[in-house]
């Protein structure tokens, strides 16, 4: 029996899974530091909840079972929270996916348990920082949802959801697109406006509005609106919650406004503390976060501290071959740049970019962001040839992936223009590459600007 309010974060299907994915915001950042969200960076068990258990029970062949679990389930969220609680939505729509699999074949019934093994595998997967293969079991399991469920089946959009997450955390934006366009509609139409799942979403559009359109104002929006939908359902004080409050500050940063970046990742790191979350990887992201408030602030010793500190926890949780840690070590490199320790920069970022291709993939605007800086190094020690190569390598990659008013993308046309203009068989090209970066530089401005205007900021997080 369940006692008390707090012991209900165990009964909702969806919104206790573990912490989620990763997308992108570069400039100097990596196409990770806005975090999406649906897969779980600490895999739990798919029978971790009653409700879950059920369905478990339903695919098994066990159906009274798992009506009777249902009922009691619902019975206990109506007493301890009321007959409005958003928790009773995971539940009437448990309830119907269990009818839903008492008319279904015995083959359609072990193809729904192999989705769900497949679903669990991705998390585990991610946990582990193997991002492409949690990408293929994702995909997997969508494709095992669709066959039996359909497009717009509940089941269906939350393998969606983290298959839409890890297409945003390996830079297939577009890819994405498509995916949380259907989610959206499918939370919608079983009324899930008001729940967890749907502020999920909305942090996943803030990351492609960013990643796949440039547009802020939009992401900005979508963030807040998720973190108020948070509030009003008395989730602000979760893990998620801090995951949002992180990914606003990110975008901030992306954008180059510190002053309203400094207030959402300070919130967030102290609500990351109140939660014992100091050992997890949206910790790490954390501390990069307030690293880079520290080195626009030429505090390079603060900030070279706050990096240590996101490897130690990286490499705790995920480990050395992970894409978090090799951002770890880019910010560690240019921290050596900044300070003039060319030679001290070049094998850190050597090994940043390493690691994150192998994380990742060299296909993606991640690893693409780990080039410039390691360009910058090995321009200054001497090596053009090999530099000016990686900037038109990594101009190759972010061209077809970014938006064209993307901040990374003026970062490496004014590292391109830089070198071309020293060889006077370039110096045409080098004009065009350093107006295009001023040009998109100037759009940033103009986007920043009214970000300021708007009267949407909150004072709270301004600290």
């Amino acid at each position: 029996m369940i006692h008390s309010p707090a012991a209900l974060r165990v009964i909702s299907t969806r919104c206790w899974r573990a912490l989620a994915l990763s997308a992108a915001l570069s400039c100097c950042f990596s196409a990770a530091d806005l975090r999406a969200e649906d897969v779980g960076s600490h895999p739990r068990s798919i029978d971790a909840t009653p409700l879950e258990r059920a369905v478990s029970e339903a695919l098994d062949g066990n159906l009274a079972d798992a009506r009777e679990l249902i009922e009691a389930t619902r019975a206990q969220i109506a007493e301890l929270c009321g007959p409005l609680d958003w928790r009773l939505i995971d539940a009437t729509l448990a309830a119907r996916y269990i009818d839903e699999i008492a008319e279904l074949s015995p083959d359609a019934r072990r193809r729904l348990s192999g989705m769900r093994a497949m679903y669990e595998e991705s998390q585990q997967l991610y946990g582990l920082g193997k991002l492409l293969e949690a990408r293929e079991k994702a995909s997997l399991a969508v494709e095992a949802a669709r066959a039996v469920l359909g497009d717009d089946h509940d089941e269906t959009a939350r393998c969606m959801n983290a298959l839409a997450s890890l297409y945003l955390e390996t830079g297939e934006y577009q890819s994405a697109a498509p995916l949380l366009e259907q989610v959206a509609e499918t939370h919608q139409r079983v009324g899930r406006l008001q729940h967890p799942d749907y502020a999920r979403t909305l942090n996943n559009q803030a990351s492609l509005a960013v990643l796949g359109d440039g547009d802020f104002a939009v992401a900005e929006q979508l963030l807040r609106e998720a973190l108020d939908l948070k509030k009003q359902l008395g989730l602000n004080s979760d893990a998620t919650y801090s995951r949002a409050l992180s990914n606003l500050g990110w975008l901030y940063l992306m954008l180059g406004d510190y002053r309203q970046a400094g207030g959402p990742l300070r919130e967030s790191l102290r609500l990351k503390q109140r939660l014992a979350m100091e050992m997890h990887p949206d910790y790490a992201n954390n501390l990069l976060g307030l690293a880079r408030l520290r080195i626009h602030a030429k505090d390079n010793e603060t900030a070279m501290a706050l990096v240590t500190m996101a490897k130690q926890v990286t490499e705790r949780s995920l480990g050395k071959q992970s894409e978090l840690y090799g951002r770890c070590l880019r910010v560690e490199g240019q921290i050596l740049l900044a300070d003039h320790k060319v030679d001290s920069a070049v094998p850190v970022l050597r090994e940043a970019a390493a690691t994150v291709a192998q994380s990742v993939g060299e296909d993606t605007p991640s690893y693409a962001t780990c080039l410039p800086a390691l360009a910058q190094a090995l321009a200054a020690s001497g090596q053009q040839d090999e530099a000016l190569k990686l900037l038109e390598d990594c101009l190759t990659i972010q061209e077809p992936k970014l938006p064209p008013t993307h901040p990374d993308l003026a970062e490496t046309c004014e590292a391109l223009a830089a070198l071309y203009r020293t060889k006077p068989e370039f110096r045409e090209d080098a004009e065009a590459l350093a107006a295009r970066a001023n040009d998109i530089r100037n759009r940033l401005r103009v986007q920043r600007a009214r970000l300021a205007a708007a009267p949407i900021a909150n004072s709270q997080l301004q600290r």
